[in-house]
């Protein structure tokens, strides 16, 4: 498995076997991101069987079971998922590419928010892709801390 951020989302265009991982609001956002930065998904992915076999923004969703080694899964789902698809893709030799910060700041996303049936006002979508922007720059700052003391009160 080959675990990468993406520097640029260019670096995608072109690529056969992009798969989103994730069919919630999270999800219609990056998929239409993606689209926007020119990047052609074949199919999207999720770990709910119950979306198995119908169609999420136009393309047809599998489950965790169908990705192959040849896939590339962009992370369109919240960071809890995020160790079950590393193991998942771990153990299929798959490329997850976990951070698509820059696939969001690339496209120019609040202009097709009204284009996107969500169930998020246009406030709380911005909140959500802040958090998410949060979540992984604390992740890339985590193995910086060092905590030379602490004191409890």
């Amino acid at each position: 498995m080959v675990v990468r951020n993406l520097e640029n989302a260019s670096d995608l265009i072109g690529k056969a076997n992009v798969v989103v991982f994730g069919t919630g609001n999270f999800g219609k956002i990056v998929v239409e991101a993606t689209k926007d930065c020119g990047i052609t998904i074949e199919r999207i992915c999720d770990s709910n069987s119950s979306n198995w076999g119908k169609t999420f923004c136009g393309y047809p969703v599998v489950g965790p079971d169908e990705l192959n080694k040849s896939d590339v899964v962009l992370l369109a789902t919240n960071i809890s998922n995020r160790k079950f698809l590393l193991k998942l893709c771990e153990s299929k030799e798959i490329t997850l590419i976990y951070n698509v910060e820059n696939i969001l700041r690339e496209s120019s996303w609040p202009s097709f928010y009204g284009d996107l049936d969500l169930e998020w006002s246009l406030d709380r979508a911005q909140e959500v892709i802040d958090l998410y922007y949060y979540d992984i720059d604390s992740e890339s700052e985590l193995q910086l801390l060092r905590v030379k003391s602490l004191d409890v009160v």
